[in-house]
């Protein structure tokens, strides 16, 4: 990586890396992630700038509150919804444009779940919300734990996504189980 956050391109699809530009604000309790102004105002401006392509996939290690496995519904680690000391600020910017495909790792959660990718919609922001993604873990696996927070499966679990851009310009992601070597869902974006 050039750089805490930065851009560059695949083919044809914009790919916008952010991440943390400040320790911990509590140490290690949360919020763990600041984007800082800079860094909300230069992923502004590329967002703007990339309004005519169909995507634009933005990359996150930590996991924006309330979309994907983790954050949302009865059995969520209710400590996920505290990541981003800018929440509110990243999902304004975020919220106004359809195109975005916000992939987010963190959690470690299960891609077998049916909230592995949600749309997020934005209050003021453009209706048709946009696309977010778990990426799932490379190992140790993560789930509920029954008391708002969460456990480590075996450890024998690997999975991960694939994405592909069609030739018809269509964007497809697929999460996988790399141990088995095989598809768990697709998402056609």
């Amino acid at each position: 990586m050039p750089d805490v956050y930065s851009q560059t391109t695949a083919g044809e699809l914009p790919l916008l890396f952010i991440g943390t530009t400040a320790p911990a604000v509590n140490g290690t309790n949360p919020p763990f992630v600041t984007l800082g102004s800079s860094q909300l105002s230069w992923l502004d401006s590329a967002l703007k700038s990339h309004a005519d392509k169909p995507y634009v996939l933005i990359f996150s290690h930590h996991v924006l509150p309330g979309s994907v496995s983790g954050t949302t519904g009865p059995d969520a680690a209710r400590f996920y919804d505290q990541d981003f000391v800018d929440e509110a600020v990243l999902l304004t910017i975020l919220g106004a444009h359809p195109n975005v495909v916000f992939f987010s790792g963190h959690t470690h959660w299960d891609l077998n779940r049916s909230d592995w990718a949600a749309k997020k919609i934005v209050e003021g922001g453009d209706p048709k919300g946009f696309a977010v993604v778990n990426t799932g873990f490379i190992q140790t696996m993560y789930g509920p734990d029954g008391n708002g927070g969460e456990k480590p499966g075996s450890g024998a679990e690997s999975q991960g996504l694939r994405v592909l851009l069609g030739s018809d310009g269509k964007l497809t992601v697929e999460s996988r189980d790399f141990k088995a070597n095989k598809l768990i869902r697709t998402l056609a974006v």
